[in-house]
């Protein structure tokens, strides 16, 4: 036996890799997913998916609150409107977004850094952005040139914006920068939104909701379910039974998704995979991560245990 294999720290609770053949994750990438206290008492019955069941696999998350997270965990983090109404209503909103997902992840105020980036669009003279459009022309998502460079308060590994609701994929990077973060993008967005169109009050329901991901198996497929799953929803109704292809090529092409990013096709710099793709080997190439999705979509094993952790929407 090696030194390498003689100190590894398996997981608690290791189970089956399924999906895509890749090889296992290394020692740093296994210590990173931090072992927790699993749930168990339950009793299940087989599924397909090589003699795990959705119950197995929820045992191995837990449901955190947003101030347990330490350094290196990996968080799925959602929120849906209040009373399940829609946070987002024309595509000048999707942007803007999308806008609050990248400039708000600093150490610096977000509306500091939106003014900064209206001031200096306002002397390039640049009307579609102080119209309130962020169009695709500006969707680089540069950083200011007039503020000091970007400091992340935590790592954007994948997200989803729906009409009611959004799905992030984060990884904790310094203490307390996944609440920092979020409550940046909530506070932010819902100051957009009231002044926008006139409203007062909360527009999500309640605080973000968020699940501490301990194994490795969810940190594979909850990104599928991020990138792909959800967007088929409402971008592809029914089309992934009759043209999978089709429906992915919607996601890819969609801004609405990190998949686009996520497979090098365009970079709003919102995401960073990079740590993520090398310590886990996350499918990284369009035909390799199409496997991953279509295997999410498919199985029944899979898509039960998605189905366990899906919103009410």
């Amino acid at each position: 036996m090696d030194s390498r294999s003689k100190n590894k720290k398996p997981l608690r609770h290791p189970v089956k890799r399924f999906f895509v053949s890749n090889p296992a994750p290394s020692t740093h990438a296994r210590k990173s997913i931090r072992e927790k206290s699993l749930r168990g008492g339950q009793t299940s019955t087989k599924s397909s998916c090589g003699g795990l069941t959705s119950t197995d696999l929820v045992d191995n998350i837990s449901l955190m609150r947003k101030d347990s997270f330490e350094v290196g965990d990996y968080i799925h983090v959602y929120n849906r409107g209040n009373r399940k109404m829609d946070i987002v209503k024309d595509e000048i909103d999707h942007w803007r977004f999308l806008a609050n997902l990248r400039y708000f992840n600093d150490e610096k105020p977000g509306e500091f850094i939106m003014r900064s980036i209206i001031n200096e669009k306002s002397r390039n003279k640049d009307h579609n952005l102080l119209n309130g459009a962020w169009r695709s022309n500006l969707h680089e998502f540069e950083w200011p040139k007039s503020i000091a460079a970007q400091k992340p308060i935590v790592k954007i590994v994948a997200y989803c914006l729906m009409p009611n609701h959004y799905h992030l994929l984060l990884q904790e990077i310094i203490d307390g920068g996944v609440t920092a973060y979020m409550r940046k993008l909530g506070t932010g967005f819902t100051y957009y939104i009231n002044v926008k169109y006139g409203e007062v009050g909360k527009l999500f329901q309640g605080s973000y909701k968020a699940r501490l991901i301990t194994d490795e198996n969810y940190l594979q497929y909850v990104d599928a379910y991020i990138q792909v799953l959800n967007p088929f929803e409402l971008l592809a109704n029914g089309l992934p039974l009759n043209n999978f292809d089709e429906a992915f090529k919607m996601v890819i092409d969609s801004p609405l998704s990190s998949l686009g990013e996520s497979l090098g096709i365009r970079d709003f710099h919102i995401t960073d995979r990079k740590s993520i793709n090398k310590e886990f080997h996350l499918p990284d190439t369009l035909e390799n991560y199409k496997k991953l999705a279509k295997e999410a979509t498919f199985d029944q094993g899979v898509t039960k245990f998605l189905e366990d952790l899906k919103l009410a929407d």
